[in-house]
C-alpha cells in the first residue's frame, strides 16, 4: 500500500510543478482563441462569478482564478489583459476563450476565432484606502461607576417659599470710626458761653427779654 501512495505522490509533484511555474508573469503560449456564445451570458463560471459581457475576462485549463493575460490578436496586432474566472476551452485546437468585450477589443468577432499570442502579467497593484486609525484608550468614555454616582445624586426640587435676603450690617471703615471719635470730643471740650444778665440800671427787666430791642427807660416827672 505503502509504494502506491508514495508513486501517486511523485506522480503529483512532477506535474504540479509545470503549473505552478506557469502562472508565474512571463510565462507566454500561443494558439488559437473563440469567444462565449451569447446563451452563456448570465450563467455562474467554474469561479462562481456571473459570466459578463462588459467584463474582460477569459477560460483557462489549467491557470488560476485571478491570473492576468495579456492577449494579442497576431492578425491584426490588437491587444488587451483579461482576467481568468473559467474553465475551458475544451477542444484541442483552441488555448482560451474569451469574453465579447475582450473578443471586440481584439477584434475577432466577424472571423470568429483568431490566432493569438498569450503572456501572463503580474496583477496591477490596487492603492489602499487610507483609513485613519482610531485611538481606543483616549477616547472619553463614560464608566460604569461615574454612571451610577450620577444616578443617585438627588434632583433639588425649587421651593415655592420666597427666603428674606439678609440684611448685613455695613460697618464703618477705621479710618471715618477714628474720625467722628475725634469731632465728638472737640466737641464736647468747648466750652458753652455764659449768658449775660440784664443790668437793673433804670431799664425794665421785661424788656431785656426781647432780643435787640431797645430798653425803654422812665423819665422822672418834676
Amino acid at each position: 500500500m505503502r509504494p502506491v501512495i508514495t508513486s501517486f505522490a511523485l506522480f503529483t509533484a512532477i506535474f504540479a510543478a509545470p503549473l505552478a511555474v506557469r502562472s508565474e508573469p512571463g510565462h507566454d503560449f500561443t494558439g488559437m482563441a473563440d469567444y462565449y456564445h451569447h446563451s452563456l451570458y448570465g450563467k455562474k463560471t467554474a469561479s462562481g462569478q456571473v459570466l459578463a459581457k462588459h467584463l474582460y475576462t477569459a477560460a483557462h485549463r489549467t491557470l488560476p482564478f485571478g491570473t492576468h493575460v495579456h492577449v494579442k490578436n497576431h492578425t491584426n496586432g490588437r491587444s488587451c489583459v483579461v482576467v481568468i474566472n473559467d474553465r475551458g476551452p475544451f477542444t484541442k485546437s483552441k488555448v482560451i476563450d474569451l469574453s465579447h468585450s475582450a473578443a471586440t477589443e481584439l477584434d475577432m468577432i466577424s472571423a470568429g476565432t483568431c490566432k493569438v499570442g498569450c503572456t501572463v502579467v503580474p496583477k496591477p497593484d490596487v492603492p489602499k484606502p487610507n483609513i485613519a486609525k482610531v485611538n481606543v484608550s483616549k477616547l472619553n468614555v463614560l464608566k460604569p461607576a461615574t454612571a451610577a454616582t450620577k444616578a443617585e445624586t438627588p434632583i433639588k426640587i425649587a421651593s415655592t417659599t420666597k427666603s428674606k435676603p439678609e440684611i448685613v450690617e455695613s460697618k464703618p471703615e477705621p479710618e471715618i470710626a477714628l474720625k467722628q471719635a475725634i469731632a465728638m470730643k472737640l466737641t464736647k471740650a468747648k466750652p458753652v458761653a455764659p449768658l449775660e444778665t440784664a443790668q437793673k440800671t433804670g431799664t425794665d427787666e421785661n424788656s431785656a427779654e426781647l432780643e435787640g430791642a431797645e430798653p425803654i427807660k422812665w423819665t422822672e416827672v418834676r
